[in-house]
C-alpha cells in the first residue's frame, strides 16, 4: 500500500469544470461560434462589436473546454460546437443559453436558499409571459412558438 499523499482531485475536477460550462455560457451569449463555421478567425476577426483583448480570453477558455481549437492566433469550432452551437444548424442549441442561465443562477443560491430557509431564486413568470416563453425555448427550441 502506498502512502502517498491524499490530493483534491474530485474537488479540482469539478471546480475546472465550471469553468468550461460558464465560458460555454458565455460564447453562446455572445454568438461566438457562429461566424467560425465558414473559417478559422483571429480574435480580431471574430469581435465584431467586442474589444478583441477583452473576447481573447473567453475564446482560449473555449480552446480548453474543448469547444474551439486554436492555430496560429486563429480559430475554429470544434465539430460539436459546428453541430450544435452555430445558428441555422437543424441541431441548434445555443437559444437554451437563457434557460440554462436561469438555471445556474439558482445553482449559485443553494447555499443562501439552505442557509436562510427562503428560496433565493424563485421563478414567478405570472406577470411576464415572455421570460416564460424564454425558458421553455431553452428546455426545447419549438417550444412557444404559438404564443408569438
Amino acid at each position: 500500500m502506498t502512502n502517498s499523499p491524499l490530493r483534491p482531485e474530485t474537488i479540482d475536477r469539478l471546480r475546472h469544470t465550471a469553468y468550461g460550462a460558464f465560458a460555454m455560457l458565455a460564447g453562446m451569449k455572445l454568438d461566438i461560434f457562429t461566424p467560425l463555421i465558414d473559417r478559422p478567425m483571429t480574435a480580431q476577426e471574430i469581435a465584431i462589436g467586442i474589444d478583441a483583448g477583452r473576447l481573447r480570453p473567453l475564446l482560449y477558455a473555449l480552446v480548453l473546454a474543448g469547444l474551439l481549437s486554436v492555430e496560429v492566433e486563429r480559430f475554429s469550432n470544434s465539430d460539436e460546437a459546428n453541430h450544435f452551437l452555430t445558428r441555422g444548424s437543424p441541431s441548434y442549441m445555443g437559444a437554451r443559453q437563457g434557460s440554462w442561465s436561469i438555471f445556474w443562477n439558482a445553482a449559485l443560491q443553494t447555499a443562501e436558499s439552505i442557509r436562510t430557509g427562503e428560496p433565493q431564486a424563485m421563478q414567478d413568470w405570472s406577470g411576464a409571459p415572455e421570460e416564460s416563453e424564454k425558458w421553455l425555448r431553452g428546455i426545447h427550441v419549438g417550444a412557444g412558438r404559438s404564443w408569438s
